[in-house]
């Protein structure tokens, strides 16, 4: 047997360009691992390193320690669970120990958060070769989008191929100690959970392969054989000619769709929002989308902005215009919106009315008892960046603004992991209280909200929430008065 002497410690930070070359490598193009924008609507908020690519890092420690020695190994086992997402820009910290005779362990943290834990048994022995199969030129980099009904009676066979070039560039140490036909039935794994089954909506969860040698068939077969509809849960056999095995993954939710604008005119008056000219900060989604189309279908003209989701303010406009309704669309950056929203308010068309739906990812990992960071983030968005907001828009108008700014339940209910999140929103209540106690010209609804169905409030395993509509047209109403 080959046993690693002692342990390795490494870290690592993941940028968007190793996820890319993974992605090229692997052909697991998933948007959630690669797309910063379609991400934010996602079940994280923001790219996720693919789980294999920690693997691989993992496995690459051990080889370089049996490369030194020139040795090749044959891998029998590998079992390995991804507990919790490591993000791009996480630092990533990577433990790898022998556990016994030819077994191997691999652990990767952020924080107190394990995000990858492995084990492979290995001996010494000469590697599989073969002619491996170089990837297609028309390698498919769209995710196939697996619906819920069609989960339990998914199966199929995927061609393992593997571009050695590119994985000697990556891995060298992985190419020379395990050989390519390793390496090639590895990155399929991950290429049949983002792409394939369940696809777009997957979150790799386990592996847990037994490795033989036998003929060369590049061919991965699969067939789910367990899908727990209370979890969104999904298990499938695979099996090639040098493995067979099991793995775990979920069902992602879909990201949160809201009602149409011609919907929503028949819960709503033709002309009950008709004298809102209303700035929404951050309506390409969630709130903001359902607050532009609640204004909009009342004869009102909503103009909202974005940041990033330059193609989601599109999305939402076009629904609201095919509707024969007003609607504008203005990119702003929150941290520096002074000149813009002077450019706003002082032109022809003044809003009268502000909702600010602007905010960072509220759910993040937790990786200290009291995050300051996370919460001086929270306080500039909540505080410093609105109440400047607040300043221009007042400096470059003379007429009088209402506002609403949304506050949270998260201040009465004491959740350990929204504390930053709460005291943020406490403070922005304060400066509400601020403003409509000392300025004659604006006057500040704010509510705290319950949790509603938003891209935001997304989890695996369903939690109750509001529906938005039902949150926000009272809210409306009361901003029409």
């Amino acid at each position: 047997m080959g046993d690693v002497a002692s342990s390795v410690k490494f870290s690592r930070i993941y940028g968007l360009e190793d996820q890319n070359r993974f992605a090229i490598l692997s052909g697991d193009y998933n948007p959630m691992h690669i797309d910063q924008v379609a991400a934010r609507r996602m079940l994280v908020g923001e790219p996720v390193v693919h789980g294999v690519h920690l693997l691989l890092c993992g496995l690459e420690a051990i080889a370089q320690l049996w490369w030194r020695e020139k040795k090749c190994m044959k891998i029998t086992s590998l079992k390995a669970s991804f507990p919790k997402p490591a993000l791009v820009g996480d630092e990533v910290s990577f433990e790898v120990s022998a556990s016994g005779e030819g077994a191997h362990k691999v652990q990767a943290i952020i924080g107190v958060d394990c995000v990858l834990e492995a084990e492979i048994v290995a001996y010494n022995a000469s590697t599989d070769s073969g002619n491996v199969l170089k990837p297609a030129g028309d390698v498919c980099t769209q995710a196939v989008r697996l619906v819920i009904e069609d989960i339990e009676s998914a199966e199929g066979a995927m061609p393992i191929w593997c571009d050695c070039e590119l994985v000697n560039a990556m891995f060298p140490a992985c190419l020379g100690v395990f050989g390519e036909m390793v390496m090639a039935d590895l990155l399929a794994m991950t290429r049949l959970v983002g792409m394939y089954c369940p696809g777009l909506q997957s979150v790799f969860n386990k592996i847990d392969l037994k490795f033989h040698s036998r003929m060369q068939n590049w061919v991965l077969n699969y067939r789910v054989f367990d899908f727990d509809k209370r979890f969104f849960h999904i298990r499938m056999d695979v099996v090639g000619d040098r493995f067979k095995g099991v793995l775990s993954c979920f069902y992602r939710p879909e990201a949160a769709e809201q009602e149409t604008t011609e919907n929503l005119k028949n819960k709503i008056g033709n002309e009950c929002f008709k004298n809102q000219v209303a700035l929404i900060i951050g309506g390409t989604r969630g709130l903001g989308e359902v607050t532009a189309k609640i204004i909009a279908a009342g004869g009102g003209h909503p103009i909202i902005t974005y940041y990033q989701g330059h193609d989601d303010a599109l999305r939402v406009a076009n629904d609201i215009l095919s509707s024969g309704h007003k609607c504008d669309i203005v990119y702003l950056n929150v941290a520096d919106a002074s000149k813009e929203i002077a450019r706003i308010f002082s032109g022809e068309n003044s809003p009268n009315s502000i909702y600010y739906f602007a905010t960072p990812k509220i759910f993040v990992r937790r990786r200290e008892f009291f995050n300051r960071d996370l919460f001086f983030k929270f306080n500039d968005y909540y505080v410093r960046y609105f109440s400047a907001i607040l300043d221009a828009s007042l400096g470059a108008c003379s007429h009088n603004i209402k506002v609403f700014y949304p506050s949270s339940v998260a201040i009465d209910e004491n959740v350990r992991d929204l504390f930053e999140y709460a005291l943020a929103k406490k403070n922005s209540e304060e400066v509400c209280n601020f403003y409509n106690t000392l300025s004659d010209r604006v006057s500040i609804i704010t509510h705290r909200l319950p949790r509603i169905r938003t891209d935001q409030t997304a989890t695996i395993i369903p939690y109750p929430s509001e529906e938005p509509f039902d949150v926000m047209f009272d809210i409306i109403k009361k901003m029409s008065v």
